[in-house]
């Protein structure tokens, strides 16, 4: 079996070109009338009497891919044996062999955002099922994060089941069925009227064994970003927190909860004058009877319109000095600090030394290479000189290389460097080094890219030279 890639117009396509004496039979005609839940959209193209199987993966990424720089989490695992479990469901439904099916993380095809899975069915092809889910398991309990236990106690256990005699993929399903819960968390709803019939995998699996489902095909894949649960956990664990808005509603916030109130504060200086007058109008003349006895108060009572005057202009002198020396105005907006909106309430310390402005996610200013070498330090460093893209548009800032291997798109979670165009792929390019060579590879682009004016194919990679110009969609660089 040979496996390539190929770019038509603007659809992606992995190109199976099956063994000589494969007789895809009925399983062809079965796929090409049917869209199956789980699988890869599939079209048969022939050439010189031999047949190859495209599948579309536009939009798509590998599985290996994905997972190249980060772990994989429960709520992950889980989700991606329920789809193989409805998959497995629907198949059986068509009379296709799950024989078919590959496994290897470089052919299942997942969608960066909400993590929905493409299996590639090949029509008619020999294998052992168990075997390869057995690997495929094997490599996921590899790329869990070995610090979360409760994460890999579902990846061991998984794994240890699949190695038994006759294990099937509902022996898979009742361990995955007790992490429910941590599925149905990490797997954003969908109203029932956004549900997409073609996709009904979800977060979970109820008491009759059904499929709940959890997110449709065009709902957050439209918004270009993290699904509602994503960017609760993000909000929650602070990786939100160069966002704007966010710092000043946390603020707020703390604001509120210091107070007791929200209150604003021009209404609570006038009550804070009017609490004043009443104890000195109600409490100087109740201790002046309790020393003096009752005659004393007829006495001094020129006394008790003087006293609670000079307090009322005591007090506004007060808060007057204190709202413009202590810098806090009545429906102030947030200030900024280093670019970021502060509160009223915050102070500015004045020890801190003064720090360069955060610059745009993924954006590298030239004059910050000192700091990137500190950071390379830490194991990703390459020694010599720091590569970078020279963009054609003058608006546009150098793209630094420090490390190898390098991704651009416009995923902030999955690339190195953030190029936020519409055109830009969530993961579009990757640059890697091998010895003094550099290499470029298209990681099934959309729009594409091209080196030295040729439009390289999907996941194709070519070699690059200093001074090579190099078109990322519609954005022209020259490597340095």
């Amino acid at each position: 079996m040979e496996v390539h890639y190929k770019r038509e117009m603007k659809h992606n396509y992995l190109i199976v070109e099956p063994d000589e004496g494969n007789k895809p039979g009925y399983e062809a005609r079965m796929l090409l009338n049917n869209a199956v839940e789980g699988l890869l959209r599939f079209h048969i193209k022939y050439m010189d009497e031999r047949q190859s199987y495209y599948y579309d993966i536009t939009s798509m990424q590998p599985l290996g891919r994905i997972l190249q720089n980060r772990f994989i989490d429960r709520g992950e695992i889980c989700q991606l044996l329920i789809q193989l479990h409805v998959a497995l469901r629907r198949m059986e439904e068509y009379l296709l062999s799950e024989d078919g099916l590959l496994l290897d993380p470089d052919y299942i095809y997942v969608e960066p955002e909400g993590f929905r899975t493409g299996l590639c069915l090949v029509p008619g092809m020999a294998g052992n099922f168990p075997d390869r889910l057995s690997r495929l398991l094997q490599y996921l309990m590899k790329k869990v994060d070995h610090r979360d236990k409760e994460c890999v106690v579902l990846a061991y256990g998984l794994y240890q089941e699949s190695l038994k005699e006759n294990f099937s993929v509902e022996d898979l399903m009742k361990l995955v069925q007790r992490e429910g819960r941590t599925v149905e968390a990490s797997a954003p709803a969908t109203p029932a009227t956004d549900f997409d019939p073609h996709w009904e995998q979800g977060g979970g699996i109820d008491a009759s064994g059904r499929q709940r489902q959890s997110w449709d095909e065009g709902g957050d894949r439209a918004a270009g970003g993290a699904g509602p649960g994503e960017r609760e956990r993000r909000f929650e664990t602070g990786e939100n927190a160069g966002e704007p808005g966010v710092k000043w509603a946390e603020a707020r916030e703390g604001e509120a909860q210091k107070t007791g109130t929200s209150v604003p504060l021009l209404l609570r200086l006038v009550l804070k004058q009017l609490v004043v007058i009443s104890l000195i109008a109600v409490g100087a003349p109740a201790f002046l009877w309790f020393i003096k006895g009752p005659s004393a108060v007829g006495r001094f009572r020129l006394l008790w319109l003087v006293l609670p005057a000079a307090a009322l202009v005591l007090t506004a002198v007060g808060d007057i000095v204190y709202v413009v020396f202590g810098k806090r105005t009545a429906g102030e907006a947030p200030r900024e600090m280093n670019g970021k909106a502060l509160p009223s309430r915050w102070e500015i310390p004045e020890e801190e030394p003064e720090e360069e402005p955060e610059e745009e996610a993924g954006r590298q200013e030239p004059e910050a290479e000192e700091e990137f070498q500190t950071t390379l330090l830490a194991g990703r460093a390459e020694s010599g000189l720091v590569r970078r893209l020279e963009p054609r548009e003058e608006k546009m800032e150098d793209i630094l290389i420090p490390y190898f291997p390098f991704i651009i798109g416009k995923h902030e979670e999955l690339v190195d460097y953030v190029l936020n165009r519409s055109t830009v792929s969530r993961l579009h390019v990757r640059i890697d080094r091998e010895g003094e060579e550099y290499r470029i590879t298209d990681l099934n682009s959309t729009n594409g890219t091209m080196v030295g004016g040729r439009l390289l194919e999907a996941n194709e990679t070519a070699g690059i030279c200093t001074g090579d110009e190099i078109c990322i969609a519609d954005l022209y660089f020259t490597f340095r």
